[in-house]
């Protein structure tokens, strides 16, 4: 059974960072649209969202704290301490928790929020800054995941 949730912890995370890699991308190039753009762009970002990263945060997390909560009452960390593998781990868990929580907290509810707004009022100034901060939250959200992906490689 460990055997599926860490098929389902590596699939989610895949689309996870394909999501976040794509969104990242997508809002890069926000600067040079002009309003009727900005609706292509934000159709983009919510089926990015909706289809690939938001499934892949929720795969992600729930096989994750799974796999770490077997790997605590298996290998009793908590009576021998913590290796230098061990280290790593608890970096990856959490740094993928905090990656979460900015992801459900923050980036998702930015996104919802984002496919509600009409670009034709205000010029879309109201929908750049939404992008604008959909754009930094989605980094520090993807660089947190990151650093969770390369604490598993080296726990």
């Amino acid at each position: 059974m460990t055997a599926v949730w860490a098929f389902l912890h590596e699939a989610g995370f895949l689309l996870w960072i394909g999501g976040s890699l794509a969104a990242i991308v997508v809002l890069g190039g926000l600067s040079r649209l002009d309003p009727p753009g900005l609706d292509g762009v934000t159709r983009v970002l919510v089926a990015l969202h909706r289809w690939l990263l938001g499934p892949g945060v929720l795969i992600t997390t729930a096989s994750g704290l799974f796999l770490a909560f077997g790997m605590y009452r298996i290998e009793g960390v908590a009576e021998g301490g913590l290796s230098a593998s061990g280290t790593w781990v608890l970096v990856m868990i959490v740094s993928g928790l905090l990656a979460a929580v900015v992801a459900i907290m923050a980036v998702l509810p930015d996104a919802s929020h984002l496919a509600r707004l009409d670009p034709a009022v205000d010029e879309g100034r109201v929908q750049r800054a939404l992008l604008q901060r959909l754009r930094r939250r989605t980094w520090l959200m993807t660089a947190l995941a990151l650093l969770a992906w390369l604490g598993g490689r080296l726990g």
